[in-house]
C-alpha cells in the first residue's frame, strides 16, 4: 500500500468515528465536499474515502496534521511517519523516543503519583481495549508494571501507548504532566 492510500484510510477511519449524521458537516469543515447524509448512513468510511479521492498528497498532509491535532490519531501519526521523515510533527519521532528513553533513565515518569493514575490523566486507559487477556488497558498496564515489572517505561509508552505518533498537542500535554507539581516537588 503506497503512503498516501494508507494516510487517506487512517483519515477515513480516524473520522468514521464519528456519528454518521455528523460526517458531512465534519468534511466540510475540514475541506472536503459535503454530501448527502444518507450517504453517510450506508458507509461513513466510503463517504469520507470517496471525498479524498481526487486529493493531492500536499492537501492530504495538511488534512492529516489538522485532523491528528484535533483527533490524536496515533493511525494517521504512523501513516504520516511513512511519508514524511519528521513524521509531521514539530517533535520528531527519534527526538521523542530519545525524550522517552531520558524519561526513564531518570526513573519513575510519574512522579508522587502512582503509574496508573498518572496515565489516567492523558489516557483513557479504564475503557481502553487490553491487547491481550485482561479486561482493560488499565488492568493489563498493572500486571506488567507494577504486578510483574516485566515492560519498561521504553515498551509502555512507546510500543502499547504508542506516544511516539500522538500529536503534537498531546506530546507536550504529555510533557507538561511529567513536570507538573501533583507529580514532581520543586526541586525535581
Amino acid at each position: 500500500m503506497d503512503g498516501l492510500k494508507g494516510l487517506k484510510e487512517a483519515i477515513a477511519d480516524t473520522l468514521s468515528a464519528e456519528k454518521a449524521y455528523s460526517i458531512p458537516a465534519i468534511c466540510e469543515r475540514f475541506g472536503l465536499d459535503s454530501g448527502d447524509k444518507n450517504e453517510a448512513f450506508a458507509s461513513k468510511r466510503s463517504y469520507i474515502l470517496r471525498r479524498l479521492q481526487d486529493k493531492d498528497d500536499n492537501f492530504c498532509i495538511q488534512l492529516a496534521r489538522q485532523i491528528t491535532e484535533d483527533y490524536n490519531s496515533v493511525q494517521i501519526g504512523k501513516a504520516l511517519s511513512l511519508i514524511l521523515p519528521d513524521g509531521g510533527f514539530k517533535i520528531t519521532n527519534i527526538t521523542r523516543k530519545k525524550i522517552i528513553s531520558e524519561l526513564e533513565a531518570l526513573g519513575d515518569i510519574g512522579g508522587k503519583l502512582d503509574l496508573l493514575d498518572f496515565l489516567k490523566k492523558m489516557w483513557p486507559i479504564d475503557v481502553m481495549p487490553s491487547s491481550d487477556r485482561f479486561d482493560s488497558a488499565s488492568h493489563e498496564i498493572w500486571q506488567h508494571m507494577i504486578n510483574n515489572d516485566d515492560w519498561s517505561y521504553n515498551y509502555l509508552f512507546e510500543t502499547y501507548l504508542e506516544l511516539p505518533y500522538s500529536s503534537d498537542k498531546f506530546f507536550f500535554q504529555f510533557l507538561e504532566q511529567v513536570v507538573h507539581p501533583m507529580a514532581r516537588d520543586n526541586n525535581e
